[in-house]
This record gives C-alpha cells, structure tokens and sequence, in this order.
C-alpha cells in the first residue's frame, strides 16, 4: 500500500511539475497557470475565439474557435482568478476583472509553443463580445 502511495505520489509530480501547472478549487478558483510564464510575449498571434467558463468544469475557463468550433484549453499568468456571479468573471493578479463569458479571445503568446490545444492567455488578449479589428 505504502508503495501505491508512493507512485501515486510520484505519478502526479511527474504531470504537473514539467509544465508549471498551478490548480487550486474553490468559490474563486485559481486558473490553470504556469510557474515560468508571468504573461507578456515577445511573438504573439492572432485567434478568434470565444472566452468560457464553468465552476462544474475542470479547467474552470475554456474557448471555443469561431472557425472550427474546437474546444481550447486556456493557461493563465500566476494569480489570474475565476469568479462566478452567474456567470464567469476573470480577474487579474490584482483582483481587477478583465473578461466575462463569451468575450472575444483574439490573440495568444507565442513565446513558448502551445501545447497541443492550449492557448497561453493574458488580459491583453481578451476584448468584448462586440469588438472589431480596427477598434484597438
């Protein structure tokens, strides 16, 4: 038993530590972040999608691209919070909400390749549902 234990231990180290991931539950959950990217890119990429979130829903926030209908995994700057009020309200590091379900996802870091369908997210990305390129 005590050998389970430790592999078990052992196992979930080896998933979560490699990609810096940070999950925490809770009323306000913490978001999927990332211990070596503070937010900010050097390269960064254009992306039409729409921001979600479910308090039900492991990775608390996800989006959907408008032009495939993927599901994306999103990852956060460290301390970025969901709040639900219904519905979802993300907050910064310093508590000020910066986007809401269904707001416009338009771009993503690119500093650090996306793994797989994971899209590296910060405030600067999202806009709301009514943007339009030219709007700033």
């Amino acid at each position: 038993m005590r050998k389970r234990t430790l592999a078990l231990l052992l196992g979930v180290v080896l998933v979560f530590v490699p990609f810096g991931l940070v999950l925490s539950f809770g009323p306000n959950p913490a978001l999927p972040a990332s211990f070596w990217w503070r937010g900010g890119c050097s390269m960064g990429v254009g992306r039409d999608a729409i921001l979600h979130g479910s308090l039900a829903d492991p990775q608390v926030t996800w989006a959907t691209d408008n032009g495939t209908g993927v599901r994306v995994a999103l990852l956060w700057p460290l301390g970025y919070k969901a709040r639900f009020d219904p519905d979802l309200q993300l907050a910064d590091a310093s508590g000020v909400v910066v986007g809401h379900e269904g707001d416009l996802i338009i771009g993503s870091c690119t500093m650090w390749a996306d793994v797989g369908n994971t899209f590296l997210v910060e405030a600067s990305d999202i806009r709301l549902p009514t943007w339009k390129p030219g709007d700033g």
